[in-house]
């Protein structure tokens, strides 16, 4: 049974609490809600916050006001109307979040087949723990994206508490990393591995004569490039080494980016920053690295984590150089582990296989049978088992 080819037997509706916004960087959220609607209808709902909000969250919040909704593919609404919040710990302002996303969910429900929808969460809020209870469903799964606590030291407890209770609550919990799995397994035993992956079609289109992004076509070669978030997770200090060692004539870094790191790259030599871009335009640039960076920082969050930037990278061929993150040395064959200090020569030795195109096929390969597809295909097994598909 595949997403693609999904009969009757695998028809359902889902509504998905999501783990970041339907316009943020494309994640895991974005690519399995985006599958899942080949299945029956889904409602992607914007996720509410784990902390009280900043003045940076401004505009977001703003948008976020009034009625906004959309449908960007077939089958999948959008709704940005999540109200705001002012913490996740005021109990009062969760429950009234809640009542308001019931709302929205039932009107969503009425507009279609009036069925019970097959609940999804991928972020550990208070918010989605009450909306959830009072809901109906055909089942509820809980995908355990990232370790949530790690982002938010202050609310660590309460955030890993909220988490267990969605757990435990969960007819399913899904795992991005080995790590999530042997945590949530043994609050819940119907947990199952299902790592990130990739768009293959999508990183893999081979256009030998479609000219390089212009912001890569003055550079001079090779060029060692980074496509995510530039966060507190991002080693910078391994950028700045690499940057002055001289083994890559460029640094690009594709992403959205705090003021304070902005600053810190600018200073860098052979560093360039190109802003977020847009996910239909990344794989023009990646195709046009002669190496990709994985270069994060070993913690709690990133040895919880499964990189999507791993298969892309992978999916056009190029050679990865990466930090020892576990869901990447599970690939060692097709990439190099390097620790902070030998990163640049990692850098070294990667560039060395950059045209071997025996070495390019079986990092093809490996991208090719890790594409959301399958993951699809397997959750939707999953869901099979536990009757709910």
């Amino acid at each position: 049974m595949t997403a693609e080819n999904a009969g009757p037997n695998a028809s359902f509706d889902v509504v998905y609490f999501a783990s970041v916004d339907w316009r943020h960087t494309w994640q895991r959220s974005q690519h399995l809600a985006s599958r899942l609607a080949r299945c029956g209808r889904v409602l992607y709902l914007d996720p509410p916050g784990l902390r009280a909000p900043r003045r940076s969250d401004i505009f977001r919040l703003f948008a976020r006001s009034g009625r906004q909704e959309s449908r960007p593919v077939p089958n999948l609404d959008v709704s940005r109307t999540l109200p705001c919040w002012l913490s996740v710990r005021y109990s009062l302002i969760a429950r009234l979040n809640a009542w308001r996303t019931r709302r929205i969910v039932r009107n969503w429900m009425r507009r279609g087949s009036g069925r019970p929808p097959l609940l999804w969460a991928s972020r550990p809020s208070p918010i989605v723990l009450e909306a959830t209870c009072g809901l109906p469903r055909t089942g509820f799964v809980y995908d355990a994206v990232d370790r949530f606590a790690a982002f938010h030291p202050k609310n660590a407890r309460f955030i890993t508490d909220t988490e267990r209770s969605i757990v435990r609550s969960a007819d399913v919990v899904l795992a991005v990393s080995e790590n999530l799995h042997r945590d949530l397994s043994s609050v819940n035993p119907h947990a199952y591995l299902v790592p990130n992956a990739v768009d293959f079609a999508h990183f893999s289109r081979d256009k030998k004569h479609e000219p390089p992004p212009a912001e890569l076509a003055r550079l001079p070669r090779p060029i060692a490039g980074y496509v995510g978030e530039i966060a507190s997770w991002l080693d910078l200090s391994i950028i700045e080494r690499l940057s002055r060692s001289g083994v890559c004539a460029s640094i690009v870094l594709i992403g959205p980016a705090e003021s304070d790191q902005i600053r810190r790259l600018r200073k860098l030599p052979n560093t360039h920053w190109l802003g977020r871009q847009r996910y239909s335009d990344l794989p023009r640039y990646v195709r046009n690295f002669d190496v990709g960076l994985i270069p994060f920082q070993i913690t709690p969050l990133t040895l919880a984590s499964s990189p999507i930037k791993l298969f892309e990278y992978l999916a056009a061929g190029c050679p990865v150089v990466s930090t020892p993150l576990p869901a990447v040395e599970a690939y060692g064959s097709v990439t190099h582990i390097a620790d902070s200090v030998g990163f640049v020569a990692g850098v070294a030795d990667a560039l060395k296989t950059a045209q071997d195109a025996s070495l390019r096929r079986r990092r093809v390969d490996m991208a090719r049978a890790n594409d959301w597809r399958f993951r699809v295909e397997r959750i939707i097994d999953i869901l099979h088992q536990h009757g709910m598909a």
